[in-house]
């Protein structure tokens, strides 16, 4: 061989040593593991190992207004609204969606029942893909903007699932879900994890957004915090096969209603309170209120005025705003429940029925 030869073979030596370098180093950080399976290792390591998932029997969170009790089976169950008040309880197995809501109990069907199901699957592997191992192949390297994932897709619970993955961290950021049914036509709706923080030795997502694809982020005006991150809690046997609500009581006759508070909301810095009641549509309709009509809050011994329209569109846009405004009308974001406004100008007495007030104590009005 020519000492020419040599040395052109030295310096195409010297020209990949570098190259060699970046490769070895790109894979020890994962940024070349190109299999499904070397995806999911990547992905389960990064959210606590394996061993350290299967530690944790059970535990529980809470995002928004819901509290989420996941056991490692993928079995969950849903509780919604503030304690000690729960409206709903969904229940979500592999097998079968049941929720509970004011005392109905349905059988979840459909798109919903799978979008629980998957849901139950990521979040009861502590929201790794370890459920989904077996469903998903391996779609590359995508770019968001200048975000760049891992891109995971699959059918699973019936649905298209597809999961983007940090390219660095390996942790789960998004979660796309789609179907297309002739009775339900197209449905889809995004997952989007915030950054994640350890708890129990587990990596947990610090918030949940989630909205239909393509959907204004206005359907969906905040990321829900998750927090009161608990681990192996004590539960007894028939925990998860239960269903309980608990929303007190409410009697309806003509010209009366008695029920229960739910929700407490302070106008800071108004002296305005605003009291979300159990009383429903079929409530108002059996005891024959009217709007215009003139009704007496009866509150702890204390008796307020009100004016009663029959929806919130109804009322006067100004109402909100003028001193001594109270009425009662109908919330529609909180599952067509009625509630109760007083903007008192006795600062006073607004004071002393804020004392008053706890969830589920009882409220009643009357026809005037």
């Amino acid at each position: 061989m020519s000492g020419g030869q040599m040395n052109q073979r030295a310096l195409i030596t010297l020209l990949l040593i570098p190259v060699f370098v970046m490769v070895s180093q790109g894979a020890v950080n994962g940024q070349t593991v190109t299999t499904t399976e070397g995806i999911l290792k990547k992905n389960i390591e990064a959210t606590g190992g394996r061993g350290k998932l299967e530690e944790i029997k059970n535990f529980s969170f809470k995002a928004g207004s819901n509290t989420y009790f996941v056991r490692s089976d993928g079995t969950m169950k849903v509780l919604m609204g503030q304690k000690p008040v729960v409206i709903a309880a969904v229940l979500v197995t592999d097998d079968l969606v049941k929720e509970n809501y004011f005392h109905q109990i349905l059988t979840i069907e459909g798109i919903e029942k799978s979008r629980l199901q998957c849901m139950a699957r990521l979040v009861s592997g502590h929201f790794s893909l370890a459920n989904f191992e077996g469903f998903l192949s391996y779609q590359g390297v995508k770019s968001f903007g200048p975000e760049k994932n891992h891109l995971l897709s699959g059918k699973a619970c019936g649905m298209d699932v597809t999961f983007s993955l940090d390219v660095d961290s390996f942790l789960v950021r998004r979660m796309v879900l789609e179907k297309y049914t002739a009775e339900e036509g197209h449905y889809g709706i995004s997952y989007e994890f915030g950054d994640y923080k350890e708890i129990n030795g587990i990596k947990i997502p610090s918030s949940i957004f989630y909205a239909p694809i393509g959907a204004q982020s206005s359907s969906t005006p905040f990321p829900r915090e998750i927090s009161d991150v608990k681990a192996n809690l004590e539960l007894d046997d028939e925990f998860f096969s239960r269903i309980d609500v608990n929303i007190g009581e409410v009697t309806s006759t003509p010209g009366e209603l008695r029920g229960n508070v739910f929700e407490i909301i302070s106008m800071e810095p108004r002296p305005s309170i605003i009291i979300v009641t159990n009383w429903r549509p079929q409530d108002i309709k059996k005891a024959g209120l009217r709007t215009g009509e003139k009704l007496i809050l009866t509150l702890d011994n204390l008796e307020i005025e009100l004016t009663f329209y029959q929806t919130d569109i109804e009322r006067e846009e100004n109402n909100y705003g003028i001193p001594d405004a109270r009425f009662m009308t109908m919330d529609p974001m909180r599952g067509n429940l009625y509630f109760i406004y007083l903007n008192l100008t006795d600062k006073d007495k607004t004071e002393s029925i804020k004392a008053k007030l706890t969830p589920l104590i009882p409220i009643q009005i009357r026809r005037k």
